[in-house]
C-alpha cells in the first residue's frame, strides 16, 4: 500500500494548479516499486529519461 507520506504528495499534487512533475515522479516510483518490486524490471534503470 501507499504510504501516509506517498498519500499527502499525490493529493498535493492533484490539488494544485499544476503539476510539480520533478516532486511527483521520484516518491511515486519509490513506492510503487516498494509495494511491487516485481515490476521493477520493466521499467529503464534511469526513470529520468
Amino acid at each position: 500500500m501507499v504510504s501516509e507520506q506517498g498519500k499527502e504528495l499525490i493529493r498535493q499534487c492533484f490539488e494544485s494548479e499544476r503539476m510539480n512533475i520533478e516532486a511527483f515522479v521520484p516518491p511515486f516510483y519509490s513506492e510503487l516499486f516498494a509495494v511491487c518490486p516485481d515490476i521493477q524490471s520493466l521499467f529503464p534503470d534511469d526513470l529520468t529519461q
